[in-house]
């Protein structure tokens, strides 16, 4: 990106048709990243609806909070990992430590760490 930026600054024709593969590839980026997170989601939802309809678990978390779990801050730090409990519970698989580490390695990519300011001597 930045080299386009200085060769559009400079006058280059060749980088503008290059920025805008970039811009396009991004908003594609975009929108498949986007069309995952769906798919996740109406994903969920049913196999949490399979699992109750089979009498196999009953889930902690049902409708609505099965989604908004995941967007509530506070709440979002565990209460997605106990859907998914009762999930692999349900689908017969063994010990959840399997989730414990897929939702620690989750929780550690795409929670943000505080920044601390830098040294100011």
């Amino acid at each position: 990106d930045l080299k386009a930026a200085q060769a559009i600054a400079g006058g280059d024709r060749d980088a503008s048709s290059v920025s805008t593969l970039l811009d396009t590839t991004a908003a594609l980026g975009f929108v498949v990243g986007l069309s995952g997170i769906v798919l996740f989601f109406v994903w969920l939802v049913r196999a949490v609806r399979n699992v109750e309809a089979f009498g196999l678990v009953v889930p902690r978390y049902r409708g609505a909070w099965v989604v908004g779990n995941w967007f509530i801050p506070a709440l979002g730090l565990w209460r997605p990992k106990r859907t998914m409990d009762d999930l692999w519970r349900g689908s017969g698989g063994g010990p959840t430590s399997v989730i414990g580490w897929w939702w620690g390695l989750l929780v550690v990519t795409f929670y943000p760490l505080p920044i601390l300011p830098e040294d100011q001597n």
